[in-house]
């Protein structure tokens, strides 16, 4: 037999123990210890979900500031005192028509009223200008917040003079800004 059998003697009562001594020891738990087993993993489960669904949402909230950071940094609308300024770059950045250089080009609120200023450089080697040029400024979308046509002086090479317009329609917001020769 693999039990051995241990049996002792209780002189006080005249009764007998016995006693198992088997290696093969099974442990019980009790109803209220499984529970506390059981609430211990299901917090730790519970833990695990929700450091899984901050971290999502941390992230999810680190790629939107990053985009708003980004399209704010494409469009920059500065106030200076009462005057915004628009610096996006595809506002401000040089444009040329024939050899005709457009650039210095400046984008400001004031007062209720839109402006756009810009300098022309005749960058070529004969008189340029004598034609109208239209420009137009977009949002983000395509589409046109304000479109004029501006006629362009004849000027000499490495002569320099400059367009500017104002309006009530507010541009201030522009994405970008195209300047095209009328035909």
């Amino acid at each position: 037999m693999d039990e051995k059998k241990e049996v002792k003697r209780d002189t006080s009562k005249g009764s007998e123990t016995k006693k198992n001594n088997n290696s093969k020891s099974k442990i019980e738990y009790t109803q209220k210890e499984r529970n506390q087993f059981l609430v211990i993993i299901l917090a730790i489960v519970v833990i695990i979900v929700a450091i899984v669904i901050f971290s999502n949402v941390n992230k999810k909230f680190k790629n939107d500031v990053a985009t708003n950071d980004e399209q704010k940094s494409q469009n920059t609308v500065e106030i200076e005192g009462n005057v915004e300024v628009n610096n996006n770059k595809e506002v401000v950045e040089a444009k040329q028509v024939d050899d005709l250089k457009i650039d210095n080009i400046q984008v400001k609120k004031e007062n209720g009223i839109t402006y756009m200023y810009a300098d022309v450089t005749n960058i070529g080697n004969t008189k340029q200008g004598g034609f109208k040029v239209r420009i137009s400024m977009t949002d983000e979308n395509g589409k046109e917040l304000v479109g004029v046509e501006q006629e362009l002086a004849v000027l000499s090479p490495g002569e320099k003079t400059n367009i500017s317009f104002g309006s009530t329609n507010n541009f201030i917001n522009s994405h970008k800004c195209t300047i095209t020769k009328v035909n």
